[in-house]
């Protein structure tokens, strides 16, 4: 997964959980078994979203500084088709975050 942005004022709202959905969902229907992702340590809010979706810290996949290592979050999802995954977060849900 590269470059998922969602506009200011649509955060808080349920679209990048929402998209974030479809990509993996679009991801899984490819035939694709692992996704990756990485983003700055600044993105508290994308890594705690990738995190709820399943995303686990790695190892950097790819060389990279030092120097800048430090910045980044690495992670990764294994996926499963439909068929064979329990409902989580790669089935499509309501996008609205709890209340």
């Amino acid at each position: 997964m590269k470059r998922m942005f969602v506009r200011p004022q649509s955060q808080q709202r349920g679209v990048g959980l929402a998209l974030a959905r479809t990509i993996i969902d679009m991801a899984v229907a490819a035939g694709y078994r692992t996704m990756v992702l990485d983003t700055s340590v600044r993105q508290r809010e994308a890594i705690a979203l990738y995190r709820r979706l399943g995303f686990t810290d790695v190892p950097a996949y790819y060389d990279v500084p030092q120097a800048l290592a430090t910045w980044l979050v690495f992670m990764s999802l294994e996926l499963r088709p439909a068929t064979t995954r329990d409902p989580g977060p790669t089935t499509t849900a309501d996008p609205r975050p709890p209340a």
